[in-house]
This record gives C-alpha cells, structure tokens and sequence, in this order.
C-alpha cells in the first residue's frame, strides 16, 4: 500500500481471477456500466492469477479506459491461490476505499453509489459488505431453492442476504461475504497479507 494517507472519495475495485475471461468481461461491464458517483475517483484494478486462457490479452485490449469506461490496472500472479492474488495487489493499492468483487458476479446499477454512501455514512466503519444473491435463471435444479428440513446448506453458491436496511454487524453478527466486501485501505494496512495457507488455490 503505497500513500500512509489516501487521498479522500478514491475507490479501488479490486477483482482477482483465474481462467474465466468470459466472467470477467461481463463483470467488468457490469461496473462499467454502474452510475458514477460525483466527485469521487473510480478505477479497476484486476489479479490475472495463473491464467493460461485469453484473460491476458482481453485485459491488454481492454486498455486503461476504453469508450468511458472505468480505468483499468491489471497485473499478473503466476502463483496459483487467491491470497497470492491479493497479495500480490496489496502493495500497489493507493485509494481510500478498496473494494472487493468475485469475477463470476455482476454488480447493480446502484453499486458504486451504495458504497460511496455507505462510507459517507458510516465514517467511524473501517469494513464493509454488501448483498450476495444468485443469478437463478431456471435452469438451476430445484433443490437449490428446498427450504425444508432436508435442505443443503450452506448452498455451493454463496448467497449472503441481510436484507435492504443498513445496520451495523457486531462480533455475533452475520458474517459477511468476501466477494461483496469493501475495506478502508488503513485496515486493510493494518492487518497485514492474506494467509497464503488459506483460500482457493
């Protein structure tokens, strides 16, 4: 992390990702097309992690800002694991705000706005998160919805949904999701690397 104190209203979309071009682009779209707060600076700043499929090139044409979109930063982490990914990111992060999005999802139109808000809101709150929830199409299998006693949970797809009310999460609160999580770049300072021993490989 380079500045020891950003500068204010600057957030960092950070996504890791390894061999899901087609994932990527549409998330990556997906921001692009989200409204833009005012006066606050917005880039990407993407992990290719071990990819060996067309992640690369389509982040090399994808350029720093193509057609209006948001401005992108990429680098590459031969080491295969998502903590190497972040932790190969970690160093070069300079904005106040970091944001931390799953290259198989899709943000709302809403999303940037909502994290601004959230931290103009909440400015004593160093952390963060957001709703997670599935893209059902209807082709999934029907257990996937089964709320009765022989139901599978947790669900192989994340899902982490609290509701639309912002409210503050405590020790015994619900533990949030990593793929929508935003932390202050000082915390994230402060607690130093992600385990290399934990997480996706």
């Amino acid at each position: 992390m380079k500045p020891e104190r950003p500068a204010p209203n600057t957030l960092t979309i950070l996504i890791c990702t390894h061999n899901r071009v087609d994932l990527l682009s549409r998330v990556i779209a997906s921001l692009d097309g989200a409204t833009q707060p005012a006066g606050w600076r917005i880039r990407l700043f993407v992990v290719a992690n071990a990819c060996s499929d067309g992640t690369h090139a389509f982040l090399t044409a994808r350029g720093t800002n193509p057609d209006g979109g948001l401005p992108l930063t990429w680098v590459a982490e031969p080491t295969p694991g998502k903590s190497h990914a972040l932790n190969r990111a970690l160093p070069l992060l300079e904005d106040e705000l970091v944001a931390f999005v799953d290259d198989d999802h899709r943000v709302d139109a809403s999303y940037l706005e909502a994290i601004t808000g959230a931290a103009s809101s909440w400015p004593e709150a160093d952390l963060f998160c957001g709703r997670i929830v599935p893209d059902w199409d209807g082709t999934e299998p029907a257990w996937v919805h089964d709320e009765g006693p022989y139901r599978i949970y947790p669900l192989p797809v994340p899902r982490y949904d609290q509701g639309q009310d912002d409210f503050a999460i405590d020790v015994d609160g619900p533990i949030p999701g990593g793929g929508n999580l935003v932390a202050r770049l000082a915390v994230i300072a402060r607690t130093g690397p992600f385990a290399i021993e934990l997480g996706p490989t």
